[in-house]
């Protein structure tokens, strides 16, 4: 994976997330794996 301003912003996303609703933050990171594949 490329570790640029984009996967940053995307790790800041998920941990936002996980603190407000597990379920997206894992709905997210699903989304995001399938993206960068």
């Amino acid at each position: 994976m490329r570790r640029d301003g984009s996967e940053i912003a995307s790790v800041h996303w998920i941990s936002s997330l996980n603190s407000i609703s597990p379920l997206w933050s894992a709905v997210f990171l699903q989304l995001t794996s399938v993206s960068l594949i």
